[in-house]
């Protein structure tokens, strides 16, 4: 028997989480029974969870998403994954090779596909530009459930 996936979202899948309200969008909604339904499953990297402390900071964002976000913040506390060193010379590696090819990203996403690919994640995004990412194995719950 195989194990089930890990799974390990990027911020923009965990503000969909948060944004999910009684009345609101359905497609946040549906990306929230998404991720309850494989909770056990779920982390974040400490980048994530950097990034989403600083969008609970926000003044624009509503008090309920600000809420929601802790809510999930909390329930993930115990499965925040570090970057470590290893994670990081992996980060270099694949700013290296984009670089050879062209392309960038943002730092913090290209540590937080390193986390992903360091620990055997598969990682939760609705960002194609992590499709350049050689070896990273992607997942998007919003097209998933559309």
């Amino acid at each position: 028997m195989t194990s089930p996936a890990r799974y390990l979202l990027d911020t923009n899948i965990c503000s969909y989480i948060a944004k999910a309200h009684e009345n609101g969008n359905m497609l946040n909604h549906r990306v929230k029974a998404h991720y309850q339904r494989n909770a056990d499953h779920v982390y974040i990297s400490a980048i994530t969870e950097r990034e989403m402390q600083a969008w609970i900071a926000l003044s624009a964002v509503p008090e309920w998403q600000r809420q929601h976000a802790c809510a999930l913040l909390n329930e993930l506390s115990a499965r925040i994954i570090p970057l470590t060193i290893e994670a990081e010379a992996l980060a270099r590696i694949i700013a290296i090779d984009l670089q050879k090819r062209g392309q960038k990203l943002e730092t913090a996403d290209i540590q937080n596909a390193a986390v992903a690919i360091h620990g055997g994640y598969v990682f939760v995004t609705h960002d194609r530009h992590f499709d350049r990412i050689t070896d990273l194995v992607c997942e998007d719950w919003v097209e998933l459930l559309l």
